[in-house]
């Protein structure tokens, strides 16, 4: 989302005559593979400009104060979003929980969720597993210093609630680099 925002802003300024602004120097991007349909729909915003808009201050959306202003907005011209839209809202919500984290992956992976910290980031392991405690017990999640694997099955169809959370502890137990 974030190139997309940063390609309709060079489209534009080349549209006007201008020159480009140069990449934006961010944190690195999350990189986010869920099993979830999330998009902005023709039918729900038909113009496409205004759907590319969209996408552009949600990428730039850096709290979910922002999200939750632009869902307001997107109730009020265009009515309740349908479930790819809410869908995307909650994407955009993760990818700002984790980026806060320092993740820089959220991956369905076979039979798991797999949360991966940023290079030289490393995990609490005892205070992970202890806060995600009964999950880790009962095989819902295995963790190690820079990742935590969480078993699709076990969270059946709480698995965004679960990574949710997942992504609250990892925030929480960060190691102090040494």
């Amino acid at each position: 989302m974030r190139l997309l925002a940063e390609a309709v802003e060079r489209l534009k300024a080349l549209q006007s005559g201008e020159i480009p602004p140069p990449p934006a120097l961010t944190r690195p991007a999350v990189a986010i593979d869920l099993p979830i349909t999330a998009h902005l729909p023709e039918g729900f915003i038909p113009d496409l400009n205004l759907r590319l808009a969209v996408y552009q201050r949600l990428a730039q959306a850096q709290t979910d104060v922002d999200v939750a202003a632009i869902e307001q907005e997107l109730t009020d011209r265009f009515g309740p979003p349908p479930p790819p839209a809410k869908n995307l809202l909650w994407v955009v919500r993760l990818r700002i929980l984790a980026t806060t984290a320092g993740i820089g992956a959220v991956q369905t992976e076979e039979a798991a969720f797999v949360i991966r910290l940023l290079p030289g980031r490393e995990l609490d392991r005892p205070a992970v597993e202890r806060k995600l405690r009964p999950s880790t017990s009962s095989g819902q999640a295995s963790v190690t210093a820079h990742m935590v694997r969480l078993n699709r099955n076990a969270l059946g169809d709480n698995w965004r609630e679960g990574i949710v959370r997942a992504l609250a502890v990892v925030n929480s137990a960060l190691a102090v680099p040494a």
